[in-house]
């Protein structure tokens, strides 16, 4: 039986989770960067904060995404072997 690099619907496994932290993680360096090159000056604190909110709420729509998408990459499929769990 192949192994499938999804999840199954509703369900997130943490191969998921760790993805979300690295994209969210990701997410905020790269925009921390993006925004001390343009203006040529460190980050201020509140850079920070803005940032840190971007990279966890692109955190949590990968984790939607995932938590919403079935074991053959579908989204919003159920399971056609009728084994998804739903709720």
């Amino acid at each position: 039986m192949k192994k499938s690099k999804f999840s199954k619907f509703s369900k997130l496994s943490l191969k998921d989770l760790s993805r979300g932290v690295i994209m969210t993680v990701g997410t905020t360096i790269v925009g921390l960067c993006s925004t001390s090159v343009v203006s040529g000056v460190f980050p201020a604190v509140t850079d920070f904060i803005n940032m840190g909110k971007v990279g966890l709420l692109s955190g949590a729509v990968y984790l939607i995404k995932n938590f919403l998408t079935n074991s053959k990459g579908e989204f919003l499929k159920i399971e056609k072997d009728g084994q998804a769990n739903i709720g």
